[in-house]
């Protein structure tokens, strides 16, 4: 088995390969990416699954938390995933009593979800459990490290609803097919 820079070594000699580059920009994604797909995962086993939610479920009652009330397209939005998704999701919430889906009297085609009082206790537990794994996930890195990555990821982010600068299709410096199925690149 790789070890990580072993990986990151096998990761860019095959981008290499595959189209006669790889730039820093390659190392930083496949970084990025599986650094977030283990935190999930840690997440998800330590934290999530002893409270009997799975990192999705936490995700939708983090953002009602957050956002209170909310039509379920727009749980969607701001969980970057599918309304499908969320539906699926929501209905095994729903089965705990963690959250209540409203149809709203003006627009029957609108179901606004708002969380219950058991579902505001679990998040509120959760979230306590999810710190405090986080802060161990980043002991020992410099607050200056940890500052700069942040910008990094927020220069990188925008504003949540896709990337800072979609993928052009005219522009022959740029090898990402854009596309429409997912505005913000996420494949779940």
């Amino acid at each position: 088995m790789p070890s990580a820079a072993e990986f990151d070594r096998l990761a860019a000699s095959m981008l290499t390969e595959h189209d006669g580059s790889a730039t820093l920009a390659n190392a930083l994604m496949i970084n990025l990416f599986r650094t977030a797909m283990r935190c999930e995962a840690d997440f998800e086993a330590a934290v999530q699954r002893p409270l009997g939610l799975s990192f999705a479920g936490f995700r939708l009652l983090h953002i009602l938390l957050v956002a209170g009330s909310l039509p379920s397209g727009e749980l969607a939005r701001l969980a970057l995933t599918t309304p499908a998704t969320v539906s699926s999701v929501l209905n095994t919430l729903e089965k705990r009593d963690l959250v209540r889906r409203n149809r709203s009297k003006e627009d029957r085609r609108r179901v606004d979800v708002e969380l219950t009082d058991a579902g505001r206790r679990l998040i509120d537990e959760s979230l306590t459990r999810q710190i405090a794994r986080e802060r161990r996930w980043v002991a020992g890195i410099p607050d200056e490290d940890l500052r700069t990555a942040l910008r990094v990821l927020r220069a990188m982010g925008g504003d949540m609803r896709g990337p800072r600068r979609p993928p052009q299709a005219d522009d022959p410096d740029d090898k990402m097919t854009p596309t429409t199925a997912d505005p913000t690149g996420s494949h779940r």
